[in-house]
């Protein structure tokens, strides 16, 4: 069966809605992952809202972390005013599981309502280190990344074929090498280059990478196509499609869409 995945939002740590960022989009972090019937969400970020949910019965909304550009679009999630049956995962992080992070958000004073009270059913399910699960007819493996407070790297399988979703992941040899073991030939990684190098070299122990770090990674590890992710929302589009031109790498652009 095949895979498709489409880019609904790949900015990094705010959206970016102006005229110099429609080529590669504004919103934030949320992929659609599809195989038959089975619909898979990677974040919540701002590009979750414009997700195609009519007629679904039941999704599953895998959570790398939980900061703010990771959440924002749940809110306004439309599987939630659907009878649908959302299944959210994540890994526990400074001692919260995956409700509790977005408790944290969507309650007053800064939502006015929990999303959960509508007509949809939200079921949590914490994932725990080491342990595989699965998400319909997904298995998911996850990694600890490399950022600040936590966050996960899922690796999806299903007939053979890998997707790997590797943003909020700062570089660095140890890193690097664990990565290359956990992403081994995937049909796609999805790798965070939010910075240039002179940029990652001011924001160190932020928390991201670069593009040249991912076309490296994704050479090691032998992925078949690797997407350069999590752009950060000061890159207008002339700025990342230099970058991309450079390196001879995919910059990812909302509305992309590929079959694996």
């Amino acid at each position: 069966m095949s895979i498709r995945i489409t880019v609904l939002g790949c900015r990094g740590s705010l959206p970016a809605g102006r005229k110099d960022t429609v080529l590669f989009g504004g919103d934030t972090s949320c992929y659609e992952v599809q195989a038959g019937e089975d619909l898979i969400y990677l974040d919540a970020g701002s590009g979750l809202v414009s997700a195609q949910t009519q007629g679904t019965r039941e999704v599953h909304l895998l959570l790398s972390h939980p900061h703010l550009d990771h959440l924002m679009g749940f809110g306004l999630f439309p599987a939630l005013r659907q009878d649908c049956r959302i299944h959210i995962y994540g890994a526990a992080w400074e001692g919260r599981n995956p409700e509790e992070q977005m408790r944290l958000l969507f309650a007053p004073p800064l939502w006015p309502v929990w999303p959960g009270d509508g007509p949809a059913q939200i079921f949590f399910h914490t994932v725990m280190p080491g342990e595989a699960f699965r998400a319909g007819g997904f298995w998911v493996d996850w990694m600890p990344s490399f950022h600040p407070g936590g966050s996960a790297v899922y690796r999806l399988r299903r007939d053979g074929k890998i997707l790997v979703y590797a943003t909020d992941f700062e570089h660095g040899i140890e890193a690097e090498q664990e990565l290359i073991r956990f992403a081994e030939g995937a049909d796609l990684l999805l790798y965070d280059g939010q910075y240039t190098p002179e940029e990652h070299d001011i924001y160190p122990g932020f928390g991201h990478s670069t593009g040249e770090t991912g076309r490296r990674i994704g050479e090691a590890c032998g992925a078949k196509r690797v997407w350069i992710i999590h752009h950060d929302p000061r890159a207008t589009d002339v700025i990342l499609t230099e970058r991309e031109k450079r390196l001879g790498i995919h910059y990812a652009r909302q509305g992309d869409s590929a079959e694996l």
